[in-house]
């Protein structure tokens, strides 16, 4: 997963993409709506490792644009998410390192996805999605702008990209 932030301080570096693992689950309210809920964990590298927990709720579409054994599906949803920056070190006056505690924060973030995938044998999919969260409200000391100590925060997770790919239990 890719985090793209907004408002960004002029000292911040952008993360690195990182591992993430989602576990999911939807149900049929008709032949092509489903809707589940979904929990994830994600893991952004770089100047500051961040660890981001999400769960929600979500839609999944799956109109039959292909003939078996190939299904396709949009999807769009709403969630959490707990994001937390551990401690990390910014070059302070004189070059001495700063050490910057850790802080978390949270997101309520609207994911979207669009998937492909193929059953290869009874019940079994593998898949790809390409999918997007947009964070649309924000909380807490990670999102808060202070002067009263350095910050390399990055600013707010504004976009989060990603393309996953997967084994399914398709019932």
């Amino acid at each position: 997963m890719q985090r793209v932030m907004s408002g960004a301080g002029s000292a911040a570096t952008l993360p690195d993409p990182g591992p993430t693992v989602e576990l999911r689950s939807d149900v049929a309210l008709f032949p092509l709506v489903r809707v589940g809920p979904y929990a994830e964990y994600d893991l952004v590298s770089g100047p500051i490792v961040r660890h981001t927990v999400e769960g929600g709720l979500r839609v999944k579409v799956t109109p039959p644009l292909f003939s078996r054994p190939w299904r396709t599906w949009i999807s769009v949803g709403a969630g959490f998410a707990d994001s937390i920056a551990e401690d990390h070190d910014v070059p302070g006056a004189g070059g001495q390192p700063v050490r910057v505690p850790g802080a978390a924060g949270l997101i309520v973030d609207v994911p979207v996805g669009l998937g492909i995938g193929a059953r290869v044998s009874e019940g079994w999919m593998v898949y790809a999605e390409l999918a997007a969260r947009f964070g649309v409200a924000f909380a807490g000391a990670l999102y808060e702008r202070c002067s009263c100590e350095p910050s390399s925060y990055a600013g707010r997770d504004a976009l989060a990209a990603s393309l996953g790919v997967g084994v399914s239990l398709d019932e």
